[in-house]
């Protein structure tokens, strides 16, 4: 097994330019509960293409577009949530992740794209995602396996809310996007990528995600992962360019190092971390040496509560853990921070519509389609 940068470029018998590793840069548990704007950008441009009224998309950030189409800009991932939600809702298409990610990383070139470019080798391109992915894209961290005659690129799920599986489809077109541009820069007549794997049951029209990704498409598997060939994975496609590759890691280390998160970060890397227990605007406040008033009027003036914060986290997270059929409602309310069963049964009502048994059922027996456009939270915006 390799999981790390480091291992793979041993393989092809070179060492990473030095200044920057993947632990100088994933600093715990904050790191996935962000998510680089940028990123998202290129869905947010569509969406609005497609129609969707630019106050609905500025509605879900309470950020105008100005702001967020300003560079170095992060945001929880309890907003790339929200967005994907709206995206979903407005378009009436679970999979529009899939048409939103198919130009992300042509129309959005960025260090981490730069740096999977001149890398030599395709081992060394995905050795950068597997360092910087998490500081880019909170959701995911990347994982390399060396097996007798594949490798596969495993993403896992590591943020404090579930990625939904618009969220997946958008990354992973990005992703093939990216290894064809690299495949046919090359002059390569075979891809290296032979197959996908997703840990999601196959939705109502899988042939879809196959013809996106012109790749055959495995569902309900243990991981998400790409599947590719050994030889062409580690073999040395083009020359290094070390001086590029040193200066690409640089600017990318000081993406993280200049980020200066927002009290609006801060309050939701709080709450994400003690939602099982004290996760009060008190308990913020007494741990960021705060007062309460300052506190409430900062979030006011980025348009936020932080009840209303609390609230959005523990519906979402909610969904996250009963889509779980061995999660017991009890233990959901107890790591939810509520005091009783009957507590979390009346929010879960509340948000849902339907009591958590019900939804589940419902859920879990095919009848998402049902839920679409009624399951929404009360905080995306509908007008």
């Amino acid at each position: 097994m390799v999981s790390s940068a480091d291992a793979y470029r041993w393989q092809s018998g070179k060492t990473a330019p030095a200044p920057l590793s993947a632990a100088s840069l994933v600093e715990g548990r904050a790191l996935r509960n962000s998510l680089y704007m940028p990123l998202l950008v290129p869905a947010l441009e569509d969406l609005l293409t497609l129609g969707v009224a630019v106050e609905r998309v500025e509605a879900v950030f309470k950020r105008s577009l100005s702001e967020l189409r300003q560079p170095l800009v992060y945001v929880p991932l309890l907003m790339s949530r929200r967005f994907w939600e709206l995206a979903v809702a407005a378009s009436g298409d679970p999979g529009i992740g899939l048409e939103l990610g198919r130009g992300l990383l042509s129309r959005l070139p960025n260090n981490l794209t730069y740096l999977f470019d001149v890398a030599p080798s395709l081992a060394e391109g995905f050795g950068y995602f597997v360092d910087f992915l998490p500081g880019f894209y909170g959701h995911f961290e990347a994982e390399v396996l060396l097996g007798e005659d594949e490798v596969q690129v495993r993403l896992h799920d590591r943020g404090s809310l579930k990625a939904s599986p618009a969220v997946l489809d958008y990354l992973l077109s990005g992703i093939c996007s990216l290894v064809r541009r690299k495949v046919v820069a090359l002059g390569l007549r075979d891809s290296p990528l032979r197959r996908v794997s997703l840990a999601h049951a196959a939705p109502a029209g899988p042939a879809r995600h196959a013809a996106a990704w012109q790749l055959p498409v495995s569902w309900g598997q243990a991981f998400h992962a790409l599947h590719f060939d050994r030889a062409l994975f580690l073999r040395p496609l083009s020359p290094g360019n070390e001086g590029m590759i040193a200066t690409l890691l640089a600017l990318t280390g000081q993406i993280r190092q200049n980020n200066h998160p927002t009290l609006l970060v801060q309050v939701c890397d709080h709450i994400s971390t003690h939602l099982s227990g004290d996760s009060s605007l008190e308990s913020f406040c007494l741990q960021h040496h705060m007062t309460k008033r300052t506190v409430t009027r900062r979030l006011l003036a980025q348009g936020w509560r932080y009840s209303e914060l609390l609230d959005a986290f523990r519906s979402y997270r909610a969904a996250d853990l009963l889509r779980d059929p061995a999660q017991a409602l009890v233990d959901t309310a107890e790591q939810l921070g509520y005091r009783d069963l009957p507590s979390f049964s009346r929010a879960f009502t509340r948000w849902y519509g339907r009591s958590p048994g019900a939804w589940r059922e419902a859920e879990l027996g095919g009848g998402l389609a049902s839920l679409r456009g009624k399951s929404l939270h009360k905080l995306v915006p509908t007008d």
